[in-house]
């Protein structure tokens, strides 16, 4: 059954897809219908139809669709935020107090040095780095954003004031470890 427009990947939809293909092949209904919503989740409408057929492909030039529109999700995570959620960390990661998490999570604030309680393995400025809360409770990601900061440069401004940074550093890139732009929370 052909279905012209999807408005909306729910469950429903999903479930007149049934399961994944062949036990060798990832290549069912459903698998496209995941990837569409990936597509959807970054703010691109996705087009589903049979490349095998000449006239289909033909059609498509005169801007006629034999095929599935499926569009892209009406709340959709910008697309930056949607990068910074599935871009590769690089080894290490900046670990935060309660506090600090409370503010990440519950304001939508911007990583602070005051906040930051150690910074593990050895990324640079502009790396991709994942935010983590150690606690009684255990160890949880909370976070991953892009570090104004050095490994070596987080530990040393960790618990400080912003207004220290250059104090302490010698220079300052922003009063900011991780600014809530480039922050996405998990």
């Amino acid at each position: 059954m052909l279905v012209p427009e999807v408005a909306e990947l729910t469950a429903e939809v999903f479930a007149m897809a049934g399961g994944s293909g062949s036990d060798v092949g990832t290549g069912g209904m459903r698998t496209k219908l995941e990837a569409a919503a990936k597509a959807g989740a970054a703010g691109i409408d996705t087009v589903l139809f049979n490349g095998r057929r000449a006239e289909v492909l033909r059609g498509l030039v005169h801007d006629h669709l034999e095929g599935t529109r499926i569009r892209a999700a009406r709340s959709r995570i910008a697309a930056r935020k949607y990068w910074l959620k599935h871009a590769p960390v690089e080894p290490g990661a900046i670990l935060v107090d309660a506090g600090a998490a409370g503010a990440l999570a519950d304001k939508g604030a911007s990583l602070l040095p005051g906040g930051v309680v150690a910074a593990e393995g050895d990324f640079r400025r502009g790396d991709m780095v994942e935010v983590v809360l150690r606690d009684a409770g255990g160890e949880r990601r909370i976070a991953r954003g892009i570090s104004q900061y050095s490994a070596v440069d987080v530990r040393r401004i960790a618990r400080r004031h912003s207004r220290e940074i250059e104090a302490v550093l010698g220079y300052n890139y922003g009063g900011n470890v991780i600014h809530r732009d480039d922050l996405v929370l998990l």
